[in-house]
């Protein structure tokens, strides 16, 4: 699907698409099975989104959030890019072999960095806070990060030290 002429001029959703899973609004939970093999983006956006309280959790503990885009999506200048496409290749999962993780409690934003490879759009979320997990989303209109299925993608949740930085960085350093 040509995704990136039929969002035009938006590369980023307003809100990040949520799943179906009983969660409170981050995405699967479990770790993914195999690294990512996610080719080299043409271009890159990074799009920063906010925690929004969506209503109360099903079973009544704590809250559901969901994910409101903050500013526009801002391009990826070269000068960040190649940092950025060596970072994808070291997506993994973590590292850990328990299943539970030690994690603070915080809650933060999430970043995200939407690439283009013709006219395909493929997200990688961040998130700012806890854990610093990092999902994927093959369609970032549609498929809720740690959904993604396509070829190349993987569901789940991954790591990469350092790639938060590297967005935050890249969002500072470029233009609206």
């Amino acid at each position: 699907m040509d995704e990136l002429t039929h969002r035009s001029p938006r590369v980023c959703p307003r809100r990040l698409p949520r799943q179906d899973d009983p969660g409170h609004g981050f995405g699967p939970e479990g770790h993914a099975q195999i690294a990512p093999l996610l080719a080299t983006p043409e271009r890159a956006w990074v799009c920063r989104y906010a925690a929004v309280d969506v209503g109360p959790h099903p079973d009544g503990q704590g809250r559901t959030f969901g994910w409101q885009q903050r500013g526009r999506a801002r391009a990826v200048g070269p000068d960040r890019m190649s940092a950025l496409t060596g970072q994808l290749a070291r997506l993994a999962p973590p590292a850990t072999a328990q299943p539970e993780r030690v994690c603070t409690a915080d809650l933060g934003e999430r970043w995200m960095l939407v690439y283009a490879i013709g006219t395909d759009l493929t997200g990688v979320v961040a998130d700012d806070f806890s854990c610093g997990d990092i999902r994927l989303t093959d369609d970032p209109f549609r498929t809720a990060p740690g959904e993604a299925t396509q070829p190349g993608t993987v569901a789940g949740v991954l790591e990469a030290p350092g790639f938060v930085g590297l967005l935050k960085s890249a969002w500072t350093d470029a233009r609206s």
